[in-house]
């Protein structure tokens, strides 16, 4: 899991304006655009549970497993934003992780006229390569899932998204599945409002996250 501390770069305060975006006007879209303003924060309640079979530990219930559950806050913000020619880009860091692996939130994100994608970091300058990049929703994002299986030597893998309105907002759900399972949840109005992330394996792990301001 990412984990990173918080950084808020000095030109910002609390009169930060949205990094200037294409004329179009649409990007990037209304529900993340948040996600794109310099210096904009926000402070969540998490929520986290560890789950695994160790019978010989003192802790572990009746049928062997150890349970394990922590609560915290986190304060994460936009530590940087910029355009490029097709859109925007920004880096999310937040003062304390949000899960311990696949953190929905924290780390580069660049919305174009399709849409939020996230990417493994943001160029020194220039453009953004999305090459490979996985778009997290759609500037106009439509409700329904998307699943595609493994076959072959891949049989056994594979991945969902499944895209759910919810209030005047969306909430999107990201699942990968093949030996390990993980899953992430993010539900966007303005900007991240709420969320989810967990993996199992030899073990699970849960997180929730709230805003709660």
């Amino acid at each position: 899991m990412r984990s990173s501390a918080l950084v808020v770069i000095a030109a910002c305060g609390a009169s930060a304006k949205p990094v200037a975006a294409p004329a179009k006007g649409a990007v990037p879209a209304a529900h993340y655009a948040a996600l794109f303003e310099a210096g904009k924060s926000w402070r969540y309640h998490v929520k986290a549970k560890i789950q695994m079979y160790e019978p010989d530990d003192p802790k572990a219930d009746a049928s062997g497993q150890v349970i394990e559950d922590s609560e915290h806050d986190a304060t994460c913000a936009v530590a940087e934003a910029r355009a490029w020619k097709g859109g925007v880009m920004s880096r999310v860091e937040c003062d304390q992780a949000i899960s311990d692996s696949n953190d929905p939130l924290t780390g580069a994100w660049v919305a174009d006229a399709r849409g939020l994608w996230r990417v493994d970091e943001l160029p020194e300058k220039g453009d953004p390569d999305l090459a490979d990049a996985r778009m997290v929703i759609a500037s106009a994002p439509t409700a329904g899932k998307h699943e595609q299986k493994g076959t072959g030597d891949e049989e056994g893998f594979g991945e969902s998204t499944e895209i759910v309105a919810e209030g005047s907002g969306w909430c999107v759900t990201y699942t990968s599945w093949g030996g390990d399972e993980s899953y992430d949840t993010l539900c966007f109005a303005g900007g991240v409002v709420r969320g989810a992330a967990g993996w199992a394996g030899g073990s699970s792990h849960e997180t929730t996250f709230e805003l709660i301001r």
